[in-house]
């Protein structure tokens, strides 16, 4: 149990880490003209998803399995589906409205950008924003779930976890 409670929390930081990336970029990339953006979105984002994409698959996975691992643990079962359900809900958004955008910009170059590209960039970059606090959630709704199953003492005392 505590082997998948960890492989759960790790894969989840690591999918968090990308999407948590492109939050914290997005005003600077509100800023750039089509070029630089198509540039950008060419260059520096290929390892996003081939590494992210795994790390994503597998926390969905992970949290899956720990939440039937939980069955038994009410409290802890409570928070760990609300985080997986978490993570599903930020996977399928990826695949509903980043994909599609993905698609577009990977076939463009700067002549045959869509004119809508600025349409197209706020899609993609709102959405990476939802996602990134979809998994923020879905992370502290796993940590959550632990520390209902771990005993706290307290001056000697056992005091009870988290309910």
């Amino acid at each position: 149990m505590k082997l998948l409670w960890f492989i759960t929390a790790l894969l989840g930081a690591l999918s968090m880490a990308p999407a948590f990336a492109h939050f914290l970029e997005m005003p600077a990339k509100f800023s750039y003209d089509a070029s630089l953006w198509l540039t950008i979105s060419h260059t520096l984002y290929t390892r996003f998803g081939a590494i992210g994409g795994y790390c994503e698959i597998g926390a969905v996975v992970s949290s899956i399995l720990l939440v039937i691992a939980l069955r038994r643990h009410p409290s802890a079962f409570r928070w760990a589906l609300a985080g997986a359900m978490c993570f599903a809900a930020a996977h399928a958004i990826y695949w509903i409205f980043i994909a599609p955008v993905n698609v577009t910009v990977a076939a463009s170059t700067s002549e045959t950008l869509p004119s809508n590209w600025m349409d197209l960039r706020k899609q993609w970059e709102y959405t990476h924003t939802a996602r990134a606090m979809l998994q923020i959630t879905g992370l502290a709704l796993f940590l959550i779930s632990i520390l209902t199953e771990v005993p706290s003492t307290e001056n000697g005392r056992r005091i009870p976890a988290v309910a």
